[in-house]
């Protein structure tokens, strides 16, 4: 585990909910990344025509892979490919989850359809995972690898 903070902030959507965002640990950073890397090797396999041959198959597949083990979301790529409501709402999803069992990704993936819920995640995002406004982690931040980026939601 880092040594980020244990201490969560406190994150209120425009529809009067509030939760307790908590900082991710290494392992929940692991648990994205995985979810990011399963998600583009779907996005391949969907994109194979039902004709495709055995080996068309293997190669698409093989191809996918070797590139989803580049993403994580503590890299350009990674972060890229989570800037949108469906990575920003699996991200808010684990950062709450420890202290919010109930809550729900669906639930979360249309909240941040509205702007100002968007921003109030950014923010707290930023302040619990101790990100600096240029990206880089505070000074009381370990970075748990080289390279680490900032991620900014976006209205994607």
């Amino acid at each position: 585990m880092s040594n980020i903070s244990a201490a969560a902030v406190p994150l209120k959507f425009s529809d009067g909910t509030e939760y307790s965002l908590s900082p991710l640990t290494d392992k929940e950073i692991d648990e994205i990344d995985l979810w990011l890397q399963g998600h583009i090797i779907e996005i391949a396999r969907r994109s194979l025509s039902p004709t495709a041959s055995l080996a068309e198959r293997e190669e698409t597949l093989s191809l996918a892979m070797r590139e989803a083990s580049s993403y994580s979301m503590l890299n350009m790529k990674g972060i890229k490919a989570l800037s949108n409501i469906q990575g920003m709402a699996h991200i808010c999803y684990v950062s709450l989850l420890r202290r919010h069992p109930n809550i729900k990704k669906d639930y979360l993936r249309e909240l941040l359809q509205n702007p100002d819920d968007l921003e109030t995640l950014n923010i707290a995002f930023e302040k619990v995972n101790h990100i600096e406004k240029n990206g880089s982690p505070s000074p009381s931040a370990t970075k748990k690898k080289k390279g680490q980026q900032k991620l900014k939601f976006t209205e994607n």
